[in-house]
């Protein structure tokens, strides 16, 4: 009786500190979600205000990534928690302990991938998480290791639409890696993987007309599809140019409080310019 007693006291001690554990981070990430998200935050008179709230969110990320539960089914807490302290500690220039994070985080992932290959998500988190390691490296100007972890994720994510076609987040995410392994690739392949991107955009804008995210990311593929052509076929950027104007006008009219899209709509009008002004030569 006494040994029932004791192991149902063991369990609801459990529960309760599960229970705590997750009232804790998703506080803590919340907290975080506004920092980074604030436009405001972004301006250059603020920057020091940012670095500051960001290093107030550290100290709790490294309490949770202590306390988080052990048990296998709880893994990915921990995993999660190490990749958002990752992202933090990157930010802030910390970057020998942000790869430690990121290592950690990936390898996590990695087990409970393996360990539960019926569970995409563990896959689905592990390419998120090869894609910051890929940042990190990117920047401390190591472009080759950064490539080489774009495109483990890719592959990653290839994978994941493959078995799921129909899930529209694994789409956007694979369409976000074949724009970061094009825009690290060369020549043909490049602009290969680019328009893999924007067809993948494309169908989910159309799909959701009401959803600005789907626009803003295809904005981005045309725009990155004008720069690959900028230097040396000039002529051929400017459609793109055209395309991620036009999106990005729709977008600025949309949302006339987001300084962030009137910032890019004003970015695509000088991409053009500049483009323009290196056919004048030709014009002449």
């Amino acid at each position: 009786m006494r040994a029932r007693d004791s192991q149902a006291q063991t369990e609801i001690a459990k529960i309760q500190l599960d229970e705590r554990y997750r009232i804790a981070k998703e506080a803590v990430d919340t907290y975080l979600l506004r920092v980074t998200q604030d436009e405001r935050l972004d301006h250059p008179s603020f920057r020091q205000l940012r670095q500051s709230l960001l290093e107030a969110a550290l100290p709790y990320y490294d309490e949770l990534h202590k306390i988080s539960p052990t048990d296998e089914q709880s893994k990915i807490a921990r995993a999660e928690t190490l990749n958002q302290l990752g992202s933090v500690k990157h930010e802030l220039g910390r970057f020998d302990e942000s790869l430690y994070a990121f290592e950690e985080s990936a390898r996590l992932f990695e087990k409970l991938a393996t360990d539960h290959s019926t569970q995409f998500r563990y896959r689905q988190s592990l390419a998120k998480v090869l894609v910051n390691l890929a940042d990190h490296y990117r920047t401390r100007g190591a472009n080759s290791e950064s490539l080489e972890y774009e495109q483990l994720a890719l592959a990653l994510r290839q994978q994941l639409v493959t078995t799921h076609p129909d899930n529209d987040l694994l789409r956007l995410e694979l369409a976000q890696s074949y724009t970061n392994v094009g825009v690290g690739t060369q020549e043909s392949e490049g602009r290969e993987l680019l328009e893999r991107a924007i067809e993948i955009l494309q169908v989910l804008a159309d799909r959701f007309p009401e959803q600005p995210l789907y626009r803003e990311y295809l904005s981005l593929g045309y725009q990155n599809l004008a720069h690959r052509f900028a230097y040396d076929h000039a002529e051929e950027a400017i459609p793109f140019h055209e395309f991620a104007m036009d999106l990005r006008a729709q977008l600025a009219n949309e949302q006339p409080e987001s300084k962030k899209a009137h910032i890019q709509w004003a970015q695509s009008h000088q991409y053009l310019a500049e483009t323009l002004e290196k056919l004048t030569p030709r014009l002449t």
